[in-house]
């Protein structure tokens, strides 16, 4: 099975001028844990914001609520293409301790994600 067979297409994402604050609500609206952050004007995958993110590099060190996203967020860019085979993807995700994995053009656009949960209610 290839990564376009299983990835969720409409994926929620966020820009590096989005404050924080708004990421967090974006995430409790969605019940979402990790948003992709993407730059608008190239339209390419600048990294993620993840529930962890806010807790460790926001709340921790007590920034302001209007913190950019482009301040705290994971700069690693953990992707597979569409064509990759799903195998693929579950290996990149075991190899670095990710439970998701964007999905993306050659180049470098966002076009979906999985997660590791829905690597796993398919082979069910």
């Amino acid at each position: 099975m290839h990564c376009e067979d299983l990835m969720k297409r409409q994926v929620e994402y966020l820009d590096g001028n989005d404050t924080f604050q708004s990421a967090a609500k974006k995430m409790n609206d969605r019940n979402v844990g990790f948003l992709p952050v993407v730059d608008l004007q190239t339209s390419r995958v600048a990294g993620a914001l993840t529930d962890r993110d806010i807790v460790l590099r926001v709340c921790a060190p007590d920034l302001p609520h209007s913190t950019p996203v482009a301040k705290v967020m994971t700069r690693e860019v953990l992707a597979c293409r569409p064509g990759d085979d799903v195998a693929r993807a579950a290996e990149l995700m075991s190899a670095c301790r990710k439970s998701r994995i964007m999905v993306t053009d050659e180049q470098g656009r966002l076009v979906g994600r999985i997660s590791y949960s829905d690597i796993v209610e398919d082979e069910r």
